[in-house]
């Protein structure tokens, strides 16, 4: 292995707008080189892998009613690997002996020879692997990856029927595209040492030389979703109330089974909740609460006995749930008690 590879990450965005418009443009891109030394003079059959990626996002302000969303984003990845699993390469060195083998020598790759080190071969100390056994002299395999990302998303302000209604539309398309170019081959020939009579070393040729082949593969995914819907949210006094009716429907193809076949969904979602106002209210497995402190101080319940908006008495401990929040981000929530 090398003692060092180098890795360079470069990024650049632009972004800017007035009252009607606003952009955000970036560009990045990754190159990493391998660790591994394939002591081949095809530079290919080193790890090496390159990503190229983009974002565009444009929001625009139509009027007093209209905003529209455009977003654009996507990458493209290209990666060099060994013709087998790089982590198959600590198997073979965790199974090889430091009298395995010699390397690369005069460009011969060199292995041990038994006779010399195990005569008799009952010992079975010469595994007969070192660590180029899986990679040195088998090609490479190149893959390349193509992802798009794009939606579009739209909201009409409906403040001119009652204040806090919405109607948005939302379309996104996704799509992604892979190949792999496999240009491997069988192990090269090998040589091992035999000393003569004379004490000359002389090497034996094993196997032979061999031009890698070529086989490829590709595969492709593509998907598209669609929503509409009306969200209501309006603070009344110490609580808020929020609403949802939402339709939705998505379909995928070339999927993992009946890959000739597309899939869909179509769904429909209607809530409504009193959540989050000046005050907030409690939630507890379905009942929506509030703590009698924030709302008549003369009420003798404490925060663990809390006064159901229907007059119902809830005699159970209905803290808040802290976690979820903390998780969240919503530390300005749990301030309230």
């Amino acid at each position: 292995m090398k003692d060092r590879a180098l890795q360079s990450q470069h990024n650049i965005s632009v972004s800017g707008g007035n009252q009607v418009a606003r952009y955000f443009v970036s560009a990045g891109f990754l190159d990493q080189d391998g660790l591994f030394r394939t002591f081949d003079k095809d530079p290919n059959t080193n790890f090496s892998y390159k990503r190229y990626n983009y974002r565009a996002n444009l929001d625009l302000s139509l009027g007093k009613y209209h905003e529209l969303s455009i977003n654009l984003g996507g990458r493209v990845e290209n990666k060099h690997s060994l013709s087998s699993s790089e982590e198959r390469i600590f198997v073979y060195l965790m199974d090889a002996q430091p009298f395995s083998g010699a390397g690369i020598v005069d460009g011969r790759w060199v292995l041990a020879n038994r006779d010399l080190i195990d005569p008799t071969g009952l010992e079975n100390i010469v595994s007969g692997i070192d660590g180029l056994d899986t990679f040195y002299g088998q090609g490479y395999t190149f893959s390349s990856t193509n992802v798009l990302n794009a939606d579009i998303i739209y909201k009409l302000n409906m403040d001119f029927l009652t204040k806090g209604l919405d109607f948005r539309v939302k379309a996104s398309y996704n799509s992604s595209y892979g190949q792999t170019k496999n240009r491997t081959c069988g192990k090269p020939a090998s040589f091992r040492p035999y000393l003569t009579e004379n004490g000359e070393v002389v090497y034996q040729r094993s196997g032979d030389y061999w031009n890698p082949g070529y086989s490829e593969s590709a595969w492709s995914n593509r998907d598209w979703y669609a929503e509409a819907s009306f969200n209501y949210n309006r603070t009344f006094g110490y609580h808020n109330v929020g609403a949802l009716l939402l339709h939705n429907q998505s379909k995928t193809y070339y999927p993992g089974s009946y890959t000739s076949i597309p899939y869909g969904y179509v769904g429909l979602v209607a809530l409504g909740c009193n959540a989050y106002g000046n005050v907030p209210t409690k939630f507890n497995g379905g009942l929506f609460t509030f703590d009698p402190l924030h709302i008549d101080p003369k009420q003798a319940f404490t925060p663990d006995y809390r006064k159901w908006g229907g007059g119902t008495m809830t005699a159970q401990n209905q803290r808040l749930v802290y976690w979820p929040m903390l998780k969240s981000g919503d530390s300005d929530r749990q301030s309230v008690v």
